[in-house]
């Protein structure tokens, strides 16, 4: 073999060879891109689980209830704080209760809202990170529904969806 032939032997398996480890390279890029994609996001009780709340009157239970999540500090809870006492006119049999990590600054005399402070762990346990959140309870306990509720009329329709347009 002369070595012309030689060289171009070799040139033809380092070109193979470069192509499987192209081949390679681009498989492992392609499950590489397959695992970043992010978990789906979940915030809030799962449906169908249940919550016990403490409130200032015992735990839950007996009665649809619309756990609000709110914070202080928070834009939209300032927008939709002010309203909970029309749309608990409007809901009369619904009982709303406006759960606060901390100190509810002001809110605590909302006309027919009960207000609890220092729900703090309460908000890590059923992963709140997000407020104004609602989360609709039905009268054993069990979450019918959990949505961000980031103003009065969405508010209202998260209300309406799951206790009806109701009475009073």
């Amino acid at each position: 073999m002369s070595f012309e032939t030689a060289a171009i032997l070799f040139a033809w398996i380092a070109i193979a060879l470069l192509g499987l480890a192209l081949a390679g390279l681009v498989r492992q890029f392609h499950q590489w891109v397959e695992g970043q994609r992010p978990e789906p996001l979940t915030i809030g009780p799962a449906i169908g689980s249940m919550i016990m709340a403490p409130t200032p009157e015992g735990s839950i239970g007996g009665q649809r209830t619309l756990m609000l999540f709110v914070n202080t500090t928070c834009s939209g809870c300032e927008r939709v704080l002010p309203e909970l006492p029309e749309l608990a006119a409007v809901h009369g049999s619904v009982r709303i209760l406006a759960l606060f990590p901390g100190d509810a600054d002001g809110y605590g005399t909302l006309e027919g809202i009960e207000v609890v402070e220092n729900q703090a762990p309460l908000f890590s346990r059923e992963g709140i990170s997000i407020t104004p959140f609602g989360v609709a309870l039905s009268e054993t306990g069990a979450v019918m529904d959990s949505s961000p509720v980031g103003s009065g009329p969405r508010l209202s329709l998260f209300m309406q969806r799951n206790f009806g347009s109701q009475e009073e």
